[in-house]
């Protein structure tokens, strides 16, 4: 995880912490290989749940469709199945 990002993580805890509310975790598929979408929202949901902050679900978003259904199948085979998975395919521009 870029360094940026990981305090973006750190704050969205805290924040969701510190209030008390459950959240819907957003990641980004924008320039990352299938691997690094899959291993950086598992990053990101194991520091979630190191704050005891329940994550309702999950959001992929901006995969690139090529990528889409790994994302789907490796993503779903490692999370606990209360958590909603949803993966949004890139799409071209208007």
């Amino acid at each position: 995880m870029w360094p940026r990002h990981r305090l973006r993580v750190r704050l969205n805890v805290t924040i969701a912490k510190n209030l008390g509310v459950p959240v819907v975790l957003v990641t980004s598929g924008e320039g990352k290989t299938t691997a690094q979408m899959v291993s950086g929202t598992l990053t990101a949901l194991r520091g979630f749940e190191a704050r005891e902050v329940q994550v309702l679900a999950i959001v992929a978003n901006k995969v690139r469709p090529e990528q889409a259904l790994d994302v789907q199948q490796l993503l779903r085979a490692q999370l606990p199945s209360e958590i909603i998975l949803s993966v949004i395919p890139k799409t071209k521009p208007c």
